[in-house]
């Protein structure tokens, strides 16, 4: 398998999972209306984690992806991304 399809289906299987992981973290918040289990400080945490997992599962939907360089002054930063 080329490295370029091992990506694909390794980034396919990301998506696949981060999605089964919205959609059951979503269900838990949904029959927690009802049920209350869940306290207001565990379920802004699960709120978050579905924001992240979203920003993430758009980021790879659409090979959107951040690069940061950093280093000392005078290093070289810009002259390598400038070329």
């Amino acid at each position: 398998m080329k490295l370029s399809e091992e990506f694909k289906e390794k980034k396919r299987l990301e998506i696949e999972n981060l999605r089964k992981v919205n959609h059951f973290l979503k269900f838990i918040l949904k029959n927690n209306e009802s049920a209350r289990l869940i306290s207001d400080d565990v379920q802004l945490k699960i709120e978050e984690i579905i924001r992240k997992n979203s920003e993430l599962l758009y980021k790879l939907e659409t090979d959107e992806f951040e690069i940061a360089v950093v280093g000392l002054e005078k290093a070289g930063k810009s002259t390598l991304i400038m070329h």
